[in-house]
């Protein structure tokens, strides 16, 4: 399964409830490569 990449936050944003989820997804989705590469080159 391939997420596509989250879009950057905007630097001043209007909705911070927003740019915080948009923070948490994009932590997550950093997590995620990073296991998958550590996955690959185990291979």
């Amino acid at each position: 399964m391939f997420l596509p990449t989250p879009h950057t936050p905007h630097p001043t944003p209007h909705y911070p409830i927003l740019f915080k989820q948009d923070l948490v997804l994009m932590l997550r989705w950093e997590s995620i490569v990073d296991t998958e590469l550590a996955y690959t080159s185990s291979l």
